[in-house]
């Protein structure tokens, strides 16, 4: 016991001596004082352990172990980065590389409709916003990694979408990792979607010449304003040698409607934390996943919606496609206040194996104290139906084939969510490969 505490207190103590610097980048005092306090929730929650039962099945601290710098901008080409799905012509871009925010491969946007900036920028010519919205919703009392961030963050995105305006192409934000050193990367994004506004959000993660261990430990705050459409795509699909913490914060207020499709396929360790508060009356929400693990790989998501006023819908449905020695994690919670009367929700997590030697590990969770509710969630996990390809491969489809058309039919479902079609052709691509390679 003692030993185990000292040494997540060692590692602990490594980490915060690293971004102990951070902490006087900052020329705004608001700003500097919400980065010691959260270098301080950092240093006293310390970095989790597996005894920490929220990373039981997924213990992050083994990642922090050995040498490593705060991530430096880089700046190369984006004709060089493989898989760029979108143009300047048909998506406002925006890059950023190991965390900073890249002016020069970024497009300049109307600022009369929609700003997209940099935190510098953001901090200083939009204060109102960022005071309000800026760190509102990140769990820095209760998340260590979360703490983490809101200390040492050191560039990132702001987007603000302005009331009433219907943006029509989608904002590509293209996250790219790289570097030839052991890294930590501290990314954050501020997403504000004012009232009666429509936005569709396209988060891509990729490594580029990626050589050695590197961390990804990201806060996204997404702020759905009244009568407001936000759909947010997150694909992750970057090399082995990559370690993703992914905290996604969203409120919503009323008659609002949010959509997330998460496809994760590459990287190292992987753990998307995405927790969602319907504030209001009349809030819609669906969430929709895709994890697809092989080799070594772990994936898990966590997620949280809660239900906090009434007459709210929630939509939750993840799969899980598990091969060779990999790990998946699925840990889902309702939570059902008691001012939340007439709550419509539903979970759902599937998951085949497709390996003897995959793990997958589920909690769909329930908390309700309301009484005038309909919920429900549940979870299944198997192997490729014998009969089924029995049943194809009597009808003179190879067996091979038979497997594709078993694993597309289980993918689809969330697959056919993603409406932008360059993005879900692009997804059924990655899928294909990664199954058939």
């Amino acid at each position: 016991m003692l030993l185990k505490t000292l040494e997540k207190t060692t590692t602990t103590t490594t980490i915060a001596q690293l971004i102990k610097p951070q902490l006087a980048i900052s020329q705004i005092n608001w700003v500097s004082e919400l980065r010691a306090l959260a270098f301080d929730n950092f240093t006293t929650l310390g970095i989790p352990t597996r005894r920490n039962e929220e990373y039981k099945y997924s213990p992050v601290e083994p990642l922090f172990k050995g040498d490593m710098t705060i991530a430096q901008a880089s700046t190369p080409l984006l004709s060089d980065i493989p898989n760029v799905l979108f143009g300047k012509t048909d998506a406002h871009v925006v890059v950023t590389v190991n965390g900073y925010y890249n002016e020069a491969l970024t497009t300049q946007s109307s600022k009369e409709k929609l700003i997209i900036c940099n935190f510098k920028e953001a901090f200083v010519n939009h204060a109102d916003v960022l005071q309000k919205h800026f760190n509102s919703l990140s769990p820095n009392t209760t998340d260590a990694l979360a703490a983490l961030n809101t200390a040492a963050f050191t560039s990132g995105v702001f987007v603000l979408v302005k009331a009433y305006e219907h943006i029509t192409q989608p904002i590509y934000i293209l996250n790219i990792t790289t570097g030839n050193a052991p890294q930590l990367i501290n990314a954050r994004n501020l997403i504000v979607v004012e009232g009666n506004a429509l936005c569709h959000i396209i988060e891509h993660n990729v490594s580029h010449n990626l050589n050695a261990k590197a961390i990804r430990n990201s806060v996204t705050e997404i702020i759905v304003g009244e009568n407001t459409e936000v759909k947010h795509e997150h694909l992750q699909n970057d090399n082995e040698l990559l370690n993703t913490i992914n905290a996604t914060c969203v409120s919503q207020e009323r008659t609002s409607t949010f959509t997330s499709n998460v496809i994760t396929l590459g990287g190292n360790y992987t753990r998307n934390n995405l927790h969602v508060s319907l504030n209001n009356n009349n809030c819609t929400t669906h969430l929709n996943g895709l994890f697809m693990p092989s080799g070594s790989q772990l994936i898990d998501n966590h997620t949280t919606v809660d239900h906090a006023m009434p007459h709210c819908n929630s939509n939750e449905l993840y799969k899980g496609i598990l091969m060779d020695k990999s790990t998946g994690v699925f840990n889902g919670k309702i939570f059902v206040r008691k001012d939340a009367q007439k709550t419509n929700a539903y979970q759902s997590s599937k998951n085949i194996l497709l390996s003897a030697d995959a793990t997958i590990n589920t909690k769909p969770q329930l908390e309700i104290y309301a009484d005038d509710v309909k919920c429900s969630h549940g979870t299944t996990t198997g192997q490729i139906d014998d009969e089924a390809i029995f049943y194809l491969q009597a009808r003179g489809i190879g067996k091979e084939s038979a497997k594709r058309i078993m694993m597309h039919a289980f993918a689809s479902e969330v697959i056919d969510h993603i409406q932008n079609i360059s993005l879900r052709k692009y997804v059924t691509t990655c899928m294909e490969q990664k199954l058939w390679v």
